[in-house]
C-alpha cells in the first residue's frame, strides 16, 4: 500500500501539479463555469465567474 501511495504522489507531483500550474490556475480568468471537487473527486461547488452573473 505505501508503494501505491509513494507512486500516486509522484504523478501528482511531476504531471498534476505542474498541470495545474501552468495550464488550469491561469485560464481560470476565461472560464464561463469554475467546477470545485473535493478529495473523494465529488462536485462540491459550481461558481459563475461575476462577470457572467
Amino acid at each position: 500500500m505505501e508503494e501505491r501511495k509513494k507512486l500516486a504522489s509522484e504523478i501528482w507531483k511531476s504531471v498534476n501539479k505542474p498541470n495545474l500550474d501552468s495550464y488550469i490556475y491561469p485560464s481560470k480568468k476565461y472560464a464561463d463555469l469554475i467546477i470545485k471537487k473535493g478529495n473523494d473527486h465529488l462536485v462540491s461547488s459550481l461558481q459563475v465567474p461575476r462577470y457572467l452573473g
